[in-house]
């Protein structure tokens, strides 16, 4: 894991509905992995995703790892957020 007091170089995007996907990117050389629950899956997939993040929580705490929340006005924005908390991630991201 990388200094908190030096910058992250590089950020590795995983849509977080696809299992294989985040367990690669959480096991890659990126200084940060942004797990995406907004654009990249659809809202079918979403519930899914949630279940994903969850199993992969023990990898999430091992590395810095931030969450692209979805968008403020949409219906699952407030259960995003509160995964992002349980997570205890290092950073929540808004489109």
């Amino acid at each position: 894991m990388s200094s908190p007091d030096r910058p992250r170089r590089s950020h590795l995007f995983a849509p977080a509905s696809n299992e294989r996907i985040v367990l690669k990117a959480l096991d890659s050389e990126a200084d940060a992995v942004v797990l995406d629950l907004e654009d990249s899956i659809d809202q079918t997939g979403r519930t899914a995703a949630h279940d994903i993040l969850v199993a992969g929580s023990d990898a999430i705490k091992r590395r810095p790892t931030h969450i692209r929340v979805g968008m403020i006005e949409g219906a699952y924005h407030p259960e995003d957020v509160e995964l992002a908390a349980r997570l205890a991630v290092e950073a929540v991201r808004l489109p």
